[in-house]
């Protein structure tokens, strides 16, 4: 994995490594980025990277066997995503008013969670396999999957108003 190749524990890849360009991206948007609204969410998040990557050998990969563990892993981090896009969306529509493509564009950038981002960075390190395709010329559940909650949101909320915008909630 990533973290054998710049010097970490050799054959160990934690689980919680994947999402990480998803949380990353989470504390970056929206109106003020978390990360820089409180001191606090920035040291958290450090403190918890860390203990997962480095401080406890062997505990995410324990923890994420455990099946109900993983299920609420996934539901989280799918919250996460539908919230996302949902409030990027949002944001779109408010700054482009009658741009169709500014909604669905930002929503599915905002949902792809780094993954357009993370795919050359593990290319330049030389930790992708060598002839996969990256998300943006072969677009995958990450990049689909955000597209496809984009216009359904942009869809309900702002064309039907069968749903009221995220910001709203």
């Amino acid at each position: 994995g990533v973290r054998s190749s710049l010097g970490g524990r050799a054959g160990t890849v934690s689980t919680l490594s994947t999402p990480v360009p998803l949380q990353t991206s989470a504390l970056l948007m929206g109106d003020t980025p978390a990360i820089l609204a409180s001191n606090d969410v920035g040291l958290v998040w450090t403190a918890v990277w860390w203990l997962s990557n480095y401080g406890c050998p062997g505990l995410v990969e324990r923890v994420m066997a455990f099946l109900p563990a993983r299920a609420a892993a996934r539901a989280a981090l799918n919250i996460l995503r539908a919230t996302l896009v949902a409030s990027r969306v949002d944001a779109a529509v408010a700054r482009y008013p009658g741009v169709i493509a500014a909604p669905l564009l930002l929503g599915a950038l905002g949902g792809a969670g780094g993954k357009l981002a993370s795919d050359p960075l593990l290319r330049a390190v030389g930790a992708a396999p060598p002839r996969a395709p990256t998300e943006f010329s072969a677009p995958g559940l990450a990049l689909r999957s955000a597209f496809i909650g984009a216009g359904l949101q942009y869809l309900l909320a702002h064309v039907s108003h069968v749903l009221a915008p995220a910001e709203a909630g």
